[in-house]
């Protein structure tokens, strides 16, 4: 066995530790004391409030606030929708709660890791992996340990920015772009277009610098 297998079999265990490091980390992460911190007196709390009247009064077009139409968190319903399908599976509790964004922030580790190493290989891909799952605001402020929409959010975003790369090679991809983009929408509102229509402007505006701007797009 020459020196050069050698090395790349240790190369080889080496990122397969690092990737197994980068999710183990972000399973204890999002997941640890998820059931002992208080909620937040902030978001959260409105999140939360809205859920717990949703899933008692099973009323789905609005969300409400102490029985009233809560007019003061404009947000569409989606996140509300999640937080309440994890209370019907799980029962209320405070890992219900968060676990919709807890899931999300997981999955986009995961998606930024599959795109990453189909673009850069293994090695980067652990590494990106990796730097998400011990990012502290990605992972606490407002986000993956929060019931906000924050971390759902940051999932579709990455999503989207992802089906557009993929939309280069295969315009099939495209179709996804409609219910990824109403996903945003129904978790933000209008505020979603501020990051779903910069990457398909940018996205346009390189397939007509480059001239493969064509009839199936």
């Amino acid at each position: 066995m020459t020196a050069r297998v050698v090395r790349g079999e240790l190369r080889e265990r080496g990122v397969t530790a690092l990737t197994v490091l980068a999710f183990l980390l972000a399973t204890l992460h999002l997941t640890l004391r998820l059931d002992r911190e208080m909620v937040d007196v902030w978001d959260e709390s409105i999140y939360a409030t809205s859920a717990l009247e949703m899933f008692e009064s099973r009323v789905w077009a609005i969300t409400t606030f102490q029985g009233a139409v809560d007019y003061f968190n404009s947000k569409p319903p989606l996140n509300v929708w999640l937080i309440v399908g994890a209370f019907d599976v799980f029962g209320v509790g405070l890992v219900p709660l968060r676990l919709p964004a807890a899931l999300a922030a997981w999955l986009t580790i995961l998606v930024v890791f599959r795109w990453t190493r189909q673009v850069s290989g293994p090695a980067a891909a652990a590494l990106a992996a990796l730097v998400l799952a011990t990012t502290y605001p990605f992972l606490y402020v407002h986000a993956g340990r929060t019931a906000n929409t924050d971390a759902p959010l940051a999932l579709v975003v990455t999503l989207v920015f992802v089906t557009v790369w993929r939309a280069r090679h295969d315009a099939r991809a495209a179709v996804w772009l409609g219910p990824l983009a109403a996903a945003a929408l129904l978790l933000k509102g209008p505020g979603a277009l501020g990051f779903v229509v910069p990457m398909l402007a940018a996205d346009v505006a390189a397939r007509r610098r480059s001239g493969s701007f064509d009839r199936v797009w």
